[in-house]
């Protein structure tokens, strides 16, 4: 969380914000809301798979990754949903884009992407090494982001 609220004063940064959405209870790891974009952020700690087991246990995890985001997503997307949700934050209601991602704690599925969801390592968001070039918000950025009214 600290990466972007250190380095940019226009970043609200929000970790496990709890909602509700059709039916369906959902909370957001890292939520991250500028002027123009809001960053939904999955973020799963597993080490290097040593076994078939662990790699099926990480793709495991990446799927239930992904299914949380698209939840996340499609609440986000939700008018009405979305106003309260940044009300209750004391963030004014606007258009703004929608970027999701999956932060792993290793390096086996870096550059992967699930429905749309980019999947990076937990290092390369160390805005100290990328602040100038402005390449660890690219990397969240990179594929594209549905925007709403």
């Amino acid at each position: 969380m600290r990466i972007f609220s250190e380095r940019h004063q226009e970043y609200h940064v929000f970790s496990n914000k709890k909602f509700s959405y059709c039916g369906q209870r959902g909370e957001v790891d890292v939520l991250v809301i500028s002027v123009q974009d809001i960053i939904i952020i999955e973020c799963k700690s597993l080490l290097n798979p040593t076994s078939n087991f662990e790699m099926r246990a990480s793709d495991e995890h990446i799927n239930k990754a992904a299914k949380q985001l698209d939840h996340c997503r499609a609440a986000f997307m939700d008018k009405a949903l979305r106003k309260k949700l940044l009300k209750n934050l004391s963030i004014l209601d606007k258009s703004r884009n929608i970027h999701t991602c999956i932060i792993f704690g290793n390096r086996l599925f870096n550059g992967y992407s699930v429905n749309g969801h980019p999947i990076r390592y937990l290092r390369e968001l160390d805005m100290k090494k990328y602040y100038h070039s402005w390449k660890c918000f690219k990397l969240l950025s990179t594929l594209g982001a549905p925007s709403f009214d």
